[in-house]
């Protein structure tokens, strides 16, 4: 089995709201989130030997993911709140209700940064006819 990206004491050490218990057992999360970072980004795990930024950028976009995944269903992960006095009435609008694993689109552009991906686009060309 691969080594995760990154390890408990990589998500302790980043200011979070989650609890203590949380993050205790996020160790499981912190793999899944490495495998998938390895299926997006092929050649990542082999490069971070000769990149030590890079390494990082893992580790922080890892523990970046887990975090997302488990305040699922906290305040913090909200894409929007409403609250209402008389009568009372809540809408919670979560922003990743399910908790699922992703990489935001600055985290994307980092680490393919970091690896020298380089972007290929297409050109339609007309060539003359003789």
């Amino acid at each position: 089995m691969a080594t995760p990206f990154a390890t408990i004491v990589d998500l302790k050490s980043r200011p979070s709201a989650l609890t203590e218990a949380q993050m205790d057992g996020s160790g499981q999360l912190l793999k899944d989130a490495s495998l998938w970072m390895r299926v997006w980004f092929p050649g990542a795990a082999d490069a971070i030997g000769s990149n030590e930024d890079l390494a990082e950028a893992l580790s922080m976009v890892c523990c970046s993911m887990v975090k997302r995944a488990l305040i699922a269903g906290e305040r913090e992960g909200l894409t929007s709140h409403s609250e209402t006095i008389d009568g009372y009435a809540e809408q919670v609008v979560l922003s990743n209700p399910d908790g699922n694993l992703y990489v935001t689109n600055a985290e994307k552009d980092l680490i393919e940064k970091l690896l020298e991906v380089k972007t290929v686009t297409a050109v339609s060309m007309t060539m003359r006819g003789t």
